[in-house]
């Protein structure tokens, strides 16, 4: 609501002129970190409360885990075993797609600025500068979404194939992915 808010003030007073543009960049960089303490504070509670705050002691190889059937090293039983080197390749592939998908990102939120930018000082005020200045924000929530919904997919995708034993290291890699993509896509 304050972004709008702040967008319609540098529509009406130009962009040197927005007194809300501080108030506003301060809720964006203070707003994460109260919304992540008050989760983990939140997530803390309900562990201990459903039993379950030592959890990963006891957890099971998830379904979707696949690998050789070998015998164990500690005890002899038949384990299901996933190459390490495997688990490398797999991570490093994830982490380099996810790289390119946030270089490509950032290359079209410049182009964006770049534009807005230039509008501002190449076209006179008027109607025109603000429609193309409208035009540019509209871009811009529309590259975050579509961003947003294709990174989606494709994270999934890679967790999938980093061949994860247990649900807590798969959901612990999904959440760091979409973490860091939403760093840099808002």
């Amino acid at each position: 609501l304050l972004g709008l808010v702040t967008q319609m003030q540098i529509l009406q007073n130009g962009f040197d002129e927005a007194g809300l543009i501080m108030a506003f960049s301060t809720c964006v960089a203070v707003w994460p970190v109260v919304m992540l303490e008050g989760w983990k504070g939140k997530e803390a509670r309900f562990a201990l409360l459903w039993g379950m705050s030592h959890f990963s002691s006891g957890e099971t190889d998830r379904i979707q885990f696949e690998g050789e059937v070998r015998p164990s090293l500690v005890d002899g039983t038949p384990e299901v075993y996933y190459p390490d080197f495997k688990r490398t390749v797999n991570g490093l592939r994830s982490i380099a797609v996810s790289f390119v998908l946030i270089f490509f990102n950032i290359i079209l939120q410049v182009f964006i600025f770049s534009f807005k930018t230039y509008v501002a000082s190449a076209v006179s005020e008027g109607s025109l500068q603000q429609l193309l200045l409208f035009a540019a924000s509209l871009a811009t929530s529309v590259q975050i979404s579509l961003a947003e919904g294709v990174y989606n997919v494709v994270g999934i995708n890679l967790t999938d194939q980093e061949n994860h034993r247990l649900d807590s290291g798969y959901y612990d890699s999904l959440v760091i992915k979409f973490s860091i993509f939403q760093i840099f896509n808002n």
